[in-house]
């Protein structure tokens, strides 16, 4: 409608007596200043104002958010500046389009479709994963490739990196080593995206004589790290994955150094 905006200053009293609208939080002087927007606005306020309604143009709205408790803020741009603003995103959603071989109009099934291929292909990878790790411990005895071990102090030892990527995969892989030695220690080790990762589980008839945790805190020294846990079962995390066969050895030299 174009309206013009009207500023006025009168007494409190006479500008609520018009309709002004005011704010229950605000404290307000003798002297108030009454913007009126033709007949559809009334409001007490000290802020700046366009000189008319229509002035304003185009309007968009780029942002709210929480400022305070009861309070929100809105950001808009107006004029040539929000048009600037929905041409630089329809460009950005064309090149996007572009990109996929699609019409802007149908990216959003495109690409929930993707979205959905990603993940099927994400849960296979690892399921495949979980098919080598058990692979790796199924092999038996000492042979490569198997769950082979070494005799340190006595006792039967695991110690080894391996293609895990979290520290939950780590801790399954260790379980199902330590079930097929029955008696013994698992360290291992694996890295993922400049991270390193450190588990060592002990079999509940050695945990007498040797502690997860102890071990596990030496071997993370060497990645960076540092970690604890039970004495059955201890995991660690470092920021230097390249030293990762250094840990496993210490965690080794840890358990043939423990007194019998």
């Amino acid at each position: 409608e174009n309206y013009p905006v009207a500023i006025s200053e009168m007494a409190i009293d006479q500008a609520m007596e018009s309709g002004a609208t005011a704010l229950f939080e605000e404290k307000y002087g003798e002297t108030v200043r009454v913007i009126a927007m033709g007949e559809v606005s009334r409001e007490l306020c000290g802020g700046t104002h366009t000189a008319r309604t229509g002035d304003i143009g185009f309007f968009k709205i780029v942002s709210e958010a929480s400022v305070a408790s009861g309070i929100r803020r809105i950001e808009a741009l107006t004029g040539v500046t929000a048009l600037a603003y929905i041409q630089e995103n329809l460009r950005a959603l064309n090149d996007i389009g572009g990109l996929l071989r699609e019409q802007p109009v149908n990216l959003g099934p495109r690409v929930q479709k993707m979205i959905k291929d990603i993940k099927a292909l994400e849960k296979e990878r690892e399921g495949l994963k979980q098919k080598l790790a058990a692979a790796a411990v199924s092999g038996g005895g000492n042979s490569q490739g198997g769950a082979e071990h070494e005799l340190v102090n006595g006792v039967k030892v695991i110690a080894r990196t391996v293609a895990v990527d979290n520290p939950a995969a780590l801790r399954t892989l260790a379980d199902q080593f330590k079930d097929k030695l029955q008696s013994g220690i698992v360290v291992l080790g694996a890295a993922d995206k400049g991270k390193a990762f450190l588990i060592v589980s002990v079999t509940k008839d050695l945990t007498g004589r040797f502690k997860a945790g102890e071990i596990v805190k030496a071997a993370a020294a060497e990645v960076g790290g540092s970690g604890g846990g039970r004495p059955d079962m201890a995991q660690a995390g470092g920021s230097q994955p390249e030293n990762l066969d250094q840990a496993i050895a210490r965690a080794v030299e840890v358990v043939r150094n423990t007194a019998a």
